[in-house]
């Protein structure tokens, strides 16, 4: 069997040769240090008009290595009212840490809301919306976010998730 030799050296020599090993903590700014995601097609859920926010299901559980890192959260699901309407939904991520109460994410604003999603040209076809943020928990315990949703007003309900178009949530932590 024929050995591989790098500048007259075994491999096994020169991969051995104490090269730096950087620990996630040792990562630097802006390193992905780990990924959680979640996607399925599940059965539709719906949100009456007149209830507020609702837990829509979706949701992801990350553990952070370190009290600096950025927590980056993507989702993507499906959505369209009841009937066709000039209505709009709304969403926002709530977050617990290590069992805690449940927090909203959003800024205090008078719809506590982080996202307006307006229906495409008929509001009973399916749309698809994405939400996007950056949280920064300054904890290591682990972090469980929640996607809410709910409708402007009291015109007609909204139904989301889809059971034909997968539904996705990512959370990455960034070495902060």
């Amino acid at each position: 069997m024929a050995l591989t030799k790098l500048n007259n050296a075994a491999v096994s020599s020169v991969t051995n040769a104490g090269l730096p090993v950087l620990a996630r903590t040792n990562m630097p700014t802006g390193t992905v240090i780990q990924v959680q995601s979640y996607g399925a097609y599940p059965g539709y859920g719906e949100a009456a008009s007149s209830s507020g926010y609702v837990d829509s299901g979706i949701n992801i559980s990350i553990t952070p290595t370190a009290t600096s890192s950025k927590i980056l959260l993507q989702c993507q699901w499906s959505w369209w009212f009841t009937s066709d309407a000039n209505n709009y939904m709304m969403a926002t991520l709530y977050r617990t840490i290590g069992g805690s109460n449940l927090t909203n994410l959003a800024p205090d604003n008078t719809y506590d809301t982080m996202h307006f999603y307006g229906p495409s040209r008929h509001g009973a076809y399916n749309d698809a919306a994405y939400l996007h943020h950056i949280d920064s928990p300054n904890t290591t315990s682990a972090c469980v976010y929640k996607l809410y949703v709910r409708a402007y007003d009291a015109s007609n309900n909204i139904r989301f998730k889809w059971t034909e178009a997968e539904t996705t949530m990512h959370a990455l932590e960034i070495a902060g």
